[in-house]
């Protein structure tokens, strides 16, 4: 019996500590549900756009947008943190990642997605590679946890891989990001052209 937690705010100031301790909190309230191993993916990215006000200033004409509000993040991936075991190991191993790469608790978002999940282990051995979230590639474009089993993933992992597509883990749901990703790499660079400007 997975669990997820989500979190997601717009437009509104929380920094990163904040964030983490709602996401901890949100799993140990699905410690009940029972789990072999947990994880997180965390946005370190705030895409506030410049073409609004921003603490009253005005932004350039050009509609260009700022990649963050505070500091500056060597990646533009999310933070990404499994874990075999119990959610305090999770969140030890998530704080010592963040002192390791120098991120800042402090650090305030305007905009902020977080996913977190507890896992129970069908397809795959219970380990961090098999844990969740699942991602599409090393951009991390795609970012999946999930609950349930794929009845089909063997046939979607088979096509996936005859078409260049490099799998990771042994779960069903590493199909997820990687066929959104497949799917969205095809898309026509028309289908954007087609929205009218604002």
């Amino acid at each position: 019996r997975c669990g997820i937690f989500g979190y997601y705010t717009y437009g509104v100031k929380k920094d990163l500590q904040f964030v983490l301790d709602t996401l901890f909190n949100g799993l140990k309230r699905l410690e009940y549900r029972g789990y072999d191993s947990a994880g997180i993916a965390v946005e370190l990215v705030d895409p506030w756009p410049l073409s609004s006000q921003v603490d009253g200033a005005h932004a350039p004409a050009n509609g260009s947008s700022i990649p963050e509000e505070n500091g500056v993040h060597d990646s533009l991936t999310p933070l990404i943190c499994k874990e075999v075991g119990k959610v305090e190991q999770l969140e030890r191993l998530t704080f010592e990642t963040i002192a390791q790469d120098a991120v800042e608790l402090d650090r305030e978002f305007h905009n902020q997605a977080a996913i977190a999940h507890t896992r129970w282990a069908t397809h795959g051995v219970p380990s961090a590679v098999n844990s969740h979230p699942q991602v599409s590639d090393l951009d991390c474009e795609f970012t999946v946890v999930h609950n349930g089993i794929i009845t089909n993933y063997k046939f979607l992992k088979e096509f996936l891989v005859k078409n260049g597509e490099r799998f990771v883990s042994d779960t069903d749901t590493e199909v997820i990001p990687k066929l959104c990703k497949f799917v969205y790499d095809r898309l026509p660079n028309t289908c954007y052209d087609m929205v009218p400007p604002a």
